[in-house]
């Protein structure tokens, strides 16, 4: 299971936007998938031929998803929630 600081992972990424106050959050896992996510877990948005992950955002959330890694060409949500842009998010595989 992976255990790190939003800030970390902020870091391990390359990312922008994460707001100071989620820095010392903990996440406990990742899951690409808004309706099998766990709580704690980093919700990774993906862009497919006939999806958009971007769009299940509030499910993941629903479900218990404690921050998002984003990607930075789609418009960020007004949402009081922790989020981690990026530039290319396909490139972490």
């Amino acid at each position: 299971m992976i255990r790190r600081k939003l800030k970390e992972i902020e870091k391990m990424a390359k990312g922008f936007n994460l707001a100071e106050e989620y820095e010392e959050i903990y996440i406990e896992g990742i899951s690409t998938d808004s309706r099998s996510i766990k709580k704690g877990q980093l919700f990774i948005t993906l862009i497919g031929e006939n999806f958009n992950g971007h769009n299940f955002l509030e499910k993941a959330i629903e479900n218990g998803a404690i921050a998002t890694l984003w990607a930075k060409s789609e418009p960020i949500p007004p949402l009081d929630f922790p989020i981690i842009a990026r530039c290319r998010i396909l490139q972490l595989a």
